[in-house]
């Protein structure tokens, strides 16, 4: 589940203002377009296992992500991390 479109838009947004290096050393690639997969990852939550906390500037259309972090619980409540500030 994945959320509204201008989610979407706006969180490949910040990978691409993102440079390499910094997305290589947080997510191991050198992509700066997110699959599919990752963004689906960042954008379904349910509270509880699975949260991401999102940074933005401006309101609307001019909205922007600054940051990006998550959690998901998988083990004995040992949470994998991953974040992006740019």
């Amino acid at each position: 589940m994945s959320g509204p479109a201008d989610d979407d838009e706006k969180l490949e947004a910040l990978f691409t203002r993102t440079s390499l290096e910094s997305v290589w050393l947080r997510f191991f690639t050198a992509s700066t377009r997110p699959s599919r997969r990752e963004i689906d990852r960042m954008l379904d939550i349910d509270g509880v296992a699975r949260m991401t906390y999102v940074v933005t500037r401006g309101e609307d259309a001019e909205e922007q992500i600054l940051a990006i972090g998550n959690y998901s619980v998988r083990h004995a409540g040992i949470p994998p991390k991953s974040l992006l500030c740019r």
